[in-house]
């Protein structure tokens, strides 16, 4: 049988000077109600009041309006207060306010971050959210599951909600919101991120290199140009295509890789021999255009026509089966492309390291943010250390110079030495002499042992001669013990 709720249930003090208090059955937990007063006056009015609404509230729910906006209704009618209410964009401010952090990051990354939050506004005005105390843990797993129908990266999909709980955390660190943060990670879990397979990281060896800039060039010098871009500094192919004049200072590369652009950080690459040549080639050209090589540029501002002419390259030089990885044990997963135009910027990678290239300089040469490309160039660190060790090895096994006849040293067992306990069991037995025999000393080295160690005879001992069979016995016999 459920309970039934009293119309005027007790008023009670936790201490004598704290504030009065009631008890309530909510969805079957007995609840304590603080009325805020220690005036018992007020503390009766506050019951009353909060009976009362008890009716309007269990209505509103039924009708399944949302929850902040019956907490409000009820704190507002119970004790008079208003909630400090923000919409979206107030709340937005208002962690900007004491978030100034925030404007540190790069415009573009700035724009990405507020692009999410608004997203988030936007999907919430289409669901009647209007207020930020609004969104509680039922909203919150909600729209996360339409960024995941929508196929939202995994890295993309943690870097929005956890910016989004960013947010709502500093709000209710402030405001208290009633839900506090929906988007705790306790609630709104993070994907899994799989990572990088190495298979899609191969360099091109020095006879595929060939074969591929081969092939380039019989597309035309425009097309052979782009490729020794890549060819000669790692860039990823939109890098290589857009490569502007004003990048190029001082006998160096300097721009910032758009794929990671977001983190404002920059690459230096230095221009080789071969990049030198086509740059004075193309400037005494006198092309009215920013790019290196407008003609690239254009095709790749215009359409996918660069990518797809690149993968053609390469699949025409390497062929299809071998630029593809077999989908073999990787079920519902694409074919993935373990050489194209990013081979490329894998093969520098590897030359650098077989170089023995200090990690430092290599973040520098590519701009590196991601620790998943630090992973990568440390392994292929240890791997090219490896390769050296291995032919260091082999080289010094076949070094006939230091395969020479090493002498053979003579192994002199250790002598056997005389010891107090071991003169004492011999003195009674044999005599002087025979014990030198024993020991293969001279008696008169048996008689300074004795003396070192503090033993005389009370008389002079005559023993038979030993035979060597008996020698080798007692030897043995001394050394047991």
């Amino acid at each position: 049988m459920s309970r039934k709720r009293k119309n005027e249930p007790e008023l009670f003090q936790r201490t004598a000077n704290s504030c009065y208090c009631f008890r309530q059955y909510i969805d079957g937990k007995n609840t304590v109600i603080n009325t805020k007063t220690t005036d018992y006056e007020k503390a009766k009015e506050f019951r009353r009041n909060y009976k009362a609404r008890e009716v309007t509230t269990e209505i509103s729910l039924m009708q399944r309006e949302n929850a902040s906006k019956v907490a409000h209704t009820i704190i507002r009618a119970v004790s008079g207060q208003e909630l400090d209410r923000l919409t979206f964009q107030a709340g937005f401010d208002f962690w900007l306010e004491h978030n100034v952090e925030f404007n540190e990051n790069t415009p573009s990354y700035q724009k990405q971050l507020t692009g999410y939050f608004f997203n988030f506004a936007n999907w919430c005005a289409e669901n009647d959210i209007t207020h930020i105390d609004e969104v509680d843990a039922s909203a919150a797993p909600r729209y996360c599951g339409t960024l995941r129908t929508s196929k939202m990266a995994s890295p993309t999909y943690n870097r929005c909600t956890g910016f989004l709980g960013r947010v709502f955390a500093g709000i209710n660190a402030f405001k208290h919101l009633p839900n506090g943060n929906p988007f705790d990670r306790n609630i709104v879990k993070a994907q899994s991120i799989a990572p990088i397979s190495e298979a899609t990281h191969q360099p091109l060896e020095p006879d595929m290199r060939k074969k591929v800039l081969q092939v380039a060039a019989e597309a035309g010098q425009e097309w052979l140009d782009f490729f020794l871009v890549g060819d000669q500094t790692g860039m990823r192919l939109k890098d290589a295509a857009l490569l502007k004049w004003n990048m190029i200072h001082d006998g160096f590369i300097e721009f910032s890789p758009r794929k990671t652009i977001k983190h404002g950080n920059r690459a230096r690459i230095p221009v080789s021999p071969v990049l030198a040549e086509i740059f004075n080639r193309r400037m005494a050209q006198s092309q009215a255009s920013p790019y290196v090589n407008p003609v690239i540029a254009n095709f790749y501002n215009t359409g996918t026509w660069v990518r797809e002419k690149s993968k053609d390259i390469f699949e025409e030089a390497l062929g299809k089966e071998t630029t593809l990885l077999s989908k073999e044990g990787r079920q519902r997963q694409r074919n993935g492309c373990i050489y194209s135009f990013s081979s490329f910027r894998t093969t520098l990678m590897s030359l650098l390291a077989s170089k023995q290239v200090p990690l430092r300089d290599t973040m520098t040469i590519f701009g590196w943010e991601s620790m998943e490309m630090v992973r990568i160039y440390t392994k292929m660190l240890e791997q090219a250390r490896g390769d050296m060790d291995k032919r260091n090895r082999e080289l010094f096994d076949n070094l006939s110079e230091l395969q020479s006849d090493v002498p053979v040293v003579e192994i002199v067992p250790e002598r056997l030495k005389p010891t107090k306990n071991a003169l004492q069991r011999l003195m009674p037995l044999y005599s002087n002499r025979a014990i030198g025999l024993i020991y293969d000393i001279s008696d008169v080295a048996v008689k300074n042992w004795m003396m070192k160690f503090g033993l005389s005879r009370s008389k002079r001992l005559l023993s038979p001669d030993l035979s060597e069979e008996e020698i080798l016995r007692i030897r043995e016999e001394v050394q047991a013990a």
